[in-house]
């Protein structure tokens, strides 16, 4: 039996991060894992993520996110976990405005 554990993470990225199509990388890579969350980018040219779901998909979202689209080039990547007060907080995976 697997025991799925719902975490949720909040990663900051910093490189080349905006205007290279990452929002939507973001976007479209956690719906496909069944994660939800937002991304949205940051007035200081960063990216920050929070997201939400099974451990094992985070850790995978995480090193596509760390790998980023195309044209994209992450040059650090800090995450921390943070406590689920309301788990049902975020219905879906989305963007948001800076």
């Amino acid at each position: 039996m697997i025991l799925m554990v719902t975490k949720r993470i909040k990663m900051m990225l910093k490189g080349k991060v905006q205007g290279v199509f990452f929002r939507d990388f973001a976007k479209q890579n956690a719906n496909k894992m069944g994660l939800v969350g937002y991304v949205k980018n940051l007035r200081n040219g960063d990216l920050e993520i929070v997201v939400q779901g099974d451990e094992i998909k985070l850790d995978q979202y995480r090193k596509l996110c760390k790998s980023g689209p195309m044209f994209a080039k992450v040059e650090d990547m800090g995450f921390e976990e943070l406590e689920i007060d309301d788990p049902e907080e975020y219905g879906f995976f989305d963007i948001r405005p800076t």
